[in-house]
């Protein structure tokens, strides 16, 4: 695998496809993440039944960022890194 830039504008243009739905894909994990917590803050105003579901919004967040960071990470492959 070399690090130099691919020339071929076909895998450019994937792997930038590629890499920007990763992108998209963690903004709206962390958007998801963060209006579920603002919902159980609401719903709970003494924070104990937030903080118990905290573990939900990380588990169902954390994996999805991951994905979208493993797109990320596929997109450079595809692209060629520069």
């Amino acid at each position: 695998m070399t690090d130099a830039p691919s020339d071929n504008p076909v895998r450019l243009m994937i792997g930038n496809a590629v890499i920007g739905m990763g992108i998209i894909w963690i903004a709206l994990c962390g958007l998801c993440s963060a209006w579920m917590m603002g919902e159980f803050l609401l719903q709970d105003p003494s924070f104990q039944d937030a903080l118990s579901s905290l573990w939900l919004v990380i588990l169902v967040g954390g994996i999805s960022a991951a994905l979208g960071y493993i797109a990320i990470v596929i997109g450079r492959i595809i692209r060629g890194r520069k």
